[in-house]
């Protein structure tokens, strides 16, 4: 395996339905959605909520699964 790539985990809420396509050239499947994810933190005792959203692709048969499995 490379040491030059992160690895990067998400654990959120999908904002969306997944869309599948198909690359044209070569049969591949994409997979495209979005995660929303949420932070709680204190800032001068002062409870805050922070959301990050994500735009994410997953491409082959990783794609297919999302899109077969996951819905909002």
């Amino acid at each position: 395996m490379a040491t030059d790539i992160n690895r990067v985990n998400l654990i959120g809420r999908l904002t969306r339905d997944p869309e599948l396509s198909t690359l044209q050239n070569s049969n591949t499947s994409i997979a495209k959605f979005s995660l929303a994810s949420n932070r709680v933190f204190v800032t001068g005792g002062e409870k805050k909520d922070q959301t990050s959203f994500f735009n994410c692709i997953a491409w082959g048969k990783l794609g297919e699964v999302i899109n077969e499995y996951c819905k909002k």
